[in-house]
């Protein structure tokens, strides 16, 4: 169900952009609950503004290679790829970041330790591989595995041609209605949370014990979609409850 649901803000993250002029003066503002707040709600689900970020990255880039042709815009990633990555605390940044990567510091600790050692065995059989213990030549062999799956992370959030990506991706304009009219299409009808529990309603009926949660789960599997008539709010230990109506 997560590698489906993630699919499903795939897919809507082309739909955002068309509906970003909506607002709540619109003939949808009946799809609004009473005290819905795009921040609020990007708050609750913060890898809408993720994917919104990827997006921009990513046409940003296209329109970079549209301009300078494919063989011109390659030799730049590779160019880009070295400039990037040999500035450790920028990737770092990106990497731990909850709203661009949001990897672990134990991930991060491990996969820079991997590069790291594998680099340093690698110069030590450059510099001396006579004398250098069968060990040591066997982890010179390796591929950083951990730090390549980083690599390919923090990709998604480089602009080609640009030396400050942190900058870049601070400056990026968000279009806080695309957040509401996903709730409109999507969030509502699939019982997203829309806003924190009051202190009235923090012993609400979580959604996950509600009948609708596995009806909904049952209908996906089999690729039909229920829809959810309920409003949901989010207590301060990450749980979704039912707003009583």
């Amino acid at each position: 169900m997560k590698k489906l649901h993630h699919y499903m803000m795939i897919l809507l993250a082309g739909v955002l952009g068309a509906c970003s002029s909506m607002s709540v003066d619109d003939p949808y503002e009946d799809s609004f609950p009473a005290g819905f707040s795009n921040k609020e709600y990007v708050e609750l689900h913060p890898y809408l503004l993720t994917l919104q970020i990827k997006d921009y990255v990513s046409d940003y880039n296209n329109r970079v290679k549209k301009e300078i042709g494919i063989a011109a815009y390659n030799a730049k990633v590779s160019e880009d790829s070295v400039t990037l990555f040999g500035n450790v605390a920028m990737v770092q940044q990106i990497y731990l970041d909850p709203i661009y990567v949001g990897g672990t510091a134990a991930a991060w600790d491990s996969a820079y330790q991997e590069l790291t050692t594998i680099e340093a065995a690698k110069a030590a059989v450059a510099a001396d591989s006579a004398g250098v213990d069968p060990e040591t030549k066997a982890t010179a062999k390796k591929s950083p595995s951990l730090w390549k799956a980083v690599q390919g992370e923090v990709t998604l959030f480089n602009f080609i041609g640009v030396a400050d990506d942190i900058t870049a991706l601070k400056n990026i304009p968000i279009d806080s209605m695309a957040f509401s009219s996903q709730y409109v299409m999507y969030g509502r009808t699939h019982g997203w949370a829309y806003r924190a529990c009051r202190a009235d309603e923090v012993n609400n009926t979580p959604r996950s014990s509600m009948q609708i949660s596995q009806t909904q789960a049952t209908a996906a599997a089999k690729g039909e979609f229920v829809a959810d008539n309920n409003l949901y709010c989010r207590d301060a230990a990450g749980v979704d409850r039912q707003i009583l109506q």
